[in-house]
């Protein structure tokens, strides 16, 4: 008979916290345009009109929205960046017999094409080797003898997210070190996740927002629920 009791009890809890809480499905609109969009446990985060924001992405991030409490909600991106880039990341080694063998040739296949992206080259040498890549101008040639090699990759230029120039999403992409055997000299390098909105995204992972009446508070920003 405890046992019945101490279920039944359980059970009324459960539910008396399911429906005590606020039913945050919709849409809240900030003063600038961009809107939070909750649908059952997912949640958007878009920028309208993007096009003419100079910003290649509405959907600044996708992802699962837990209601902690009647106050407080934690919003995690589904999509890591930077797991996506390494996921996708190709490397194709081959000998090249028109160069020298302390030589190493590297191009570079990204979709991006909204301006300048800063390349830093590691090499275990401990030399350091940049270049500016664009839809012009994708390969470039250093001195090199083998061992592990990495590269850096940011924009020249990114638009803040917000206009008090703060970012929310991933400002720059660093490879793991790879091996290259002495013999390799010319190798292509493919990253087809970095197109030209990977850097606009917001990266979101365990942030917590509040509930105050019918808005969002996030990072200091009210978001207000509307029917439109």
């Amino acid at each position: 008979m405890m046992r019945k009791n101490i279920f039944i009890i359980l059970v009324i809890m459960f539910f008396s916290k399911t429906y005590s809480q606020k039913k945050i499905e919709g849409k809240y609109y900030k003063e600038s345009g961009s809107y939070i969009e909750i649908n059952n446990d997912y949640f958007k985060i878009i920028l309208p009109n993007s096009a003419s924001n100079g910003i290649y992405s509405e959907i600044r991030t996708e992802g699962r929205i837990q209601q902690i409490d009647n106050n407080f909600l934690e919003l995690n991106s589904l999509k890591d960046p930077f797991i996506e880039a390494t996921r996708n990341l190709e490397i194709i080694r081959k000998p090249d017999r028109e160069l020298s063998n302390d030589s190493l040739k590297i191009k570079f296949f990204l979709p991006y094409t909204n301006g300048i992206l800063r390349i830093t080259i590691y090499t275990e040498i401990s030399k350091t080797f940049s270049f500016n890549y664009s839809k012009d101008n994708k390969e470039c040639t250093i001195p090199f003898i083998g061992g592990n090699i990495s590269f850096l990759i940011r924009p020249d230029y990114i638009l803040p997210h917000t206009a008090e120039g703060l970012f929310y999403g991933i400002l720059e992409y660093n490879t793991l070190d790879f091996f290259l055997e002495k013999d390799i000299n010319n190798i292509e390098v493919n990253i087809p996740t970095i197109d030209d909105s990977f850097f606009e995204k917001y990266y979101i992972k365990g942030d917590y927002a509040r509930i105050v009446n019918d808005s969002i508070i996030w990072k200091g920003e009210i978001y207000r629920k509307s029917d439109k």
